[in-house]
């Protein structure tokens, strides 16, 4: 999964300083933004007050862009729930799924057993399985092909097709949004692939705005886990992640 930031709010710390500023000040928010520019080092503290009031409204005027290639539709499934977010995905209408197909995310686990999407690993002597997986990415691959052949659209092979095909996507969303993200995300409990996402995601937010994401990330992070007696019982620290 690759995982790359396009564009962000210019000035966007500053930017969510002059908003919080303004809601306390007399002075027109045009001037609180020129004196914003021009003293950074009120931003900082201005930042740190706010998210430790809860005033995170503020946060909605800074927006991130980013590109992820390589994610399976199992985890884009579960992305566009969070529904304060804006997407684009790779259309399997227009785009030939057995070009994509092939490219199928694989678990972890099942990686243990192939040494490539559908080669079985050398050290595996189970014939079954390794019958099982030949049979699967033949029959699969030549039923797409002859039903492309009988003219049927790329909009209905698509129903064949196995959900853990790659798949491409455009993601813009707010900071207050991500911080929220990333608090569900990069829990312990969340499916693997997406728990990926959301720290490849989160890597680039800290190291854009630290401010903004320095007590961001999951739940156990800074404060007590709500999955209850489902936790995992082992916090994650932010020198773990990074």
């Amino acid at each position: 999964m690759k995982v790359t930031l396009l564009s962000s709010t210019p000035l966007g710390e500053e930017v969510c300083a002059t908003a919080a500023k303004t809601c306390y000040s007399s002075k027109e928010p045009q001037e609180i933004f020129e004196s914003t520019k021009a003293r950074t080092d009120i931003v900082v503290p201005t930042l740190e007050d706010i998210i430790a009031s809860g005033h995170d409204s503020v946060l909605e005027h800074l927006t991130m862009t980013f590109a992820v290639s390589g994610i399976s539709r199992v985890s884009t499934h579960q992305l566009v729930r969070h529904r304060l977010a804006s997407y684009e995905q790779q259309s399997q209408r227009y785009v030939d799924v057995r070009k994509t197909w092939e490219n199928i995310v694989v678990p972890p686990t099942i990686k243990d057993l192939l040494d490539t999407e559908w080669e079985l690993a050398d050290n595996i002597s189970d014939e079954p399985l390794k019958r099982a997986i030949v049979k699967y990415r033949d029959g699969l691959d030549e039923l797409l092909t002859i039903l492309s052949e009988c003219n049927i659209p790329s909009e209905d092979l698509r129903y064949f097709v196995p959900q853990g095909t790659s798949s491409n996507i455009i993601i813009t969303m707010n900071a207050r949004e991500l911080r929220h993200f990333f608090s569900l995300r990069m829990c312990r409990r969340a499916q693997w692939e997406i728990r990926e996402l959301a720290t490849k995601m989160w890597k680039i937010c800290v190291d854009k705005y630290p401010t903004i994401f320095k007590d961001a990330g999951p739940e156990c992070m800074r404060t007590k886990c709500r999955e209850g007696k489902r936790s995992c019982k082992h916090p994650l620290t932010k020198e773990e992640l990074l």
